[in-house]
């Protein structure tokens, strides 16, 4: 294959392209030492070689990062990985690496995610926000239902935690207050039900 163009990215880093397409991200001295220049030929060699030494290694350098620095989805490492200019042979090996050792498994964030998550958002925020990071819709679902707390219980939780007894607001702030936990996805009827519920325990 042959080099078709090296453009810069930043200061330090090359994005290289042969007649194929992008090829890889490479820093500006990797390129200068591979002897990588514009109407050269990449040999295989050399391409599987870049692969295996370079390539390789910086993926999983960066997934640890990525990992280290918050709890992700295999699809936001594949996200990040692609922005960041790895070929897809690349990411496919390092995310088998990563499930492999059960760095990555969406099944456990995805509990994890409603355990944290779920004393202050609604199922139905759980799981958008949770296909939103890729998790499969089924794995959604196991873990709304085996983790998330009743939905009633975290709705009078936000409630007295907010403004104590709703009894006590004006009819602007109740109407704040059903905003504030709509906005979360709660219903509206059970938003009703469990306010209804407190103000008859202050009476």
């Amino acid at each position: 294959m042959t080099i078709t163009s090296i453009v810069p990215v930043d200061k330090r880093k090359c994005k290289v392209f042969v007649d194929e397409g992008f090829a890889f991200v490479l820093y500006k001295g990797e390129i200068g030492r591979l002897g990588l220049a514009e109407g050269a030929t990449l040999s295989e060699e050399l391409y599987r070689q870049i692969e295996t030494e370079l390539l390789n290694r910086r993926a999983r350098e960066r997934s640890v990062d990525l990992l280290k620095a918050s709890d992700k989805s295999e699809s936001q490492i594949r996200s990040r990985l692609e922005e960041d200019g790895f070929p897809q042979p690349v990411i496919d090996r390092t995310i088998a690496l990563l499930k492999k050792h059960r760095y990555v498994d969406d099944e456990a964030f995805a509990r994890r995610y409603v355990e944290n998550g779920g004393t202050r958002k609604s199922r139905r925020q759980l799981a958008y926000e949770l296909r939103q990071k890729g998790v499969d819709s089924e794995l959604v679902d196991e873990a709304l239902r085996e983790a998330a707390p009743p939905e009633e219980e975290t709705v009078r939780r936000l409630v007295q935690k907010k403004v104590g007894n709703p009894g006590d607001l004006s009819r602007e702030e109740l109407q704040k207050l059903y905003a504030f936990l709509g906005r979360k996805g709660y219903s509206y009827e059970m938003i009703r039900r469990v306010i209804g519920e407190i103000c008859d325990e202050y009476q």
